[in-house]
């Protein structure tokens, strides 16, 4: 009976009543009536409760109860977190977070963030210092790349990858396409060439012939870079890896008739 009664006390009518009109102690004596061991979800709906109601040091206090090291909503958390820092007059409480953010996924808005927290003064040294980081760091990061991408570090952006090539999954076609993308749009042919090579082989490999005619169009790209490239450095040249490609997937007849044709049109258009 006791355990019904909790259930029905934690009504989520009561609780958006509770929210609506601004009072966070309601909100959160509904809450532990309904669930006296909150979990990470219910200390960040506190902690936002109270800094909604005006009473940060309270919000503070819940969503410290979050360990920094909980993935699950930890984006809500730490902008809460530094909301609230910022209205407590916390700045080097503040400015730890957004590090925090930004270290997690160096992306445009975690960026913006940072730069409105620790000054936009402080952009040329925070790339400086990011780049050598991410340059320095083994494993691979498409928000990383895509990073430095964005603050036009075309360079580093190339070395990052082109070091980091056998970590490249073309599951993540989104991002590899978009880094592709780039790298040609500054004339890196090179690692242009080699990310296409890694969407096609993933394409091929999965065997789906619905996606053969992305595959084609990605050995296509391939086939027009190679004309603008001469060092191909540690990488298989392109006559090669189209003959090894050939000899791997030869049963995929469909695919091969299907890049002929394409490339039969091409020739005639041209």
């Amino acid at each position: 009976e006791r355990k019904a009664d909790r259930e029905r006390s934690r009504s989520p009518h009561v609780e958006s009543l509770a929210r609506q009109i601004g009072d966070a102690r309601l909100y959160e004596e509904i809450t532990l009536a309904g669930n006296p061991e909150p979990g990470v979800a219910d200390c960040i709906d506190m902690g936002e409760a109270y800094l909604e109601s005006g009473d940060p040091q309270s919000a503070l206090s819940w969503l410290m109860r979050v360990p920094t090291d909980v993935s699950f909503q930890s984006d809500r958390r730490d902008l809460l977190l530094v909301a609230t820092h910022t209205k407590l007059g916390n700045k080097p409480e503040a400015e730890e977070v957004v590090w925090r953010m930004f270290r997690r996924s160096r992306n445009a808005e975690s960026f913006k963030l940072l730069l409105e927290t620790i000054g936009p003064n402080q952009r040329d040294r925070v790339i400086d210092d990011e780049a050598k980081l991410i340059l320095e760091t083994a494993g691979l990061s498409y928000d990383d790349a895509d990073f430095l991408v964005m603050c036009n570090r075309i360079e580093e952006a190339e070395t990052y990858l082109l070091e980091r090539v056998t970590k490249l999954d073309g599951h993540h076609y989104g991002a590899l396409n978009r880094l592709a993308t780039a790298m040609e749009a500054d004339r890196r042919c090179l690692p242009a060439s080699i990310i296409y090579r890694v969407l096609l082989e993933s394409i091929l490999a999965h065997a789906i012939s619905k996606y053969y005619a992305h595959g084609v169009r990605y050995l296509l790209k391939i086939d027009q870079l190679a004309q603008g490239l001469t060092e191909w450095r540690k990488f298989v040249p392109h006559e090669t890896y189209v003959a090894q490609l050939r000899q791997t997937h030869a049963r995929k007849s469909s695919f091969w008739t299907l890049y002929e044709g394409q490339r039969a049109r091409g020739s005639r258009r041209r």
